[in-house]
């Protein structure tokens, strides 16, 4: 899966274009490098629908180490 797949399926889960940029930005910098763009998008699936609409503007960033 590309970086630029990842971004898209992101945004179509309610996040905006800042949160998505800032949240693979810092998954990149700090998180760890064997983390495939396919893990991470199906870890933050999980995360996205447990933490519900309300929530979604608070959601800043998620890294897997």
């Amino acid at each position: 899966m590309t970086t630029k797949r990842l971004k898209k399926l992101l945004m179509a889960k309610g996040l905006s274009r800042n949160q998505v940029n800032r949240m693979v930005k810092e998954q990149r910098d700090i998180g760890s490098k064997k983390v495939s763009n396919a893990l991470y998008w199906i870890v933050a699936q999980k995360h996205i629908n447990d933490c519900g609409p309300e929530l979604l503007p608070c959601l800043s960033s998620l890294v897997l180490k």
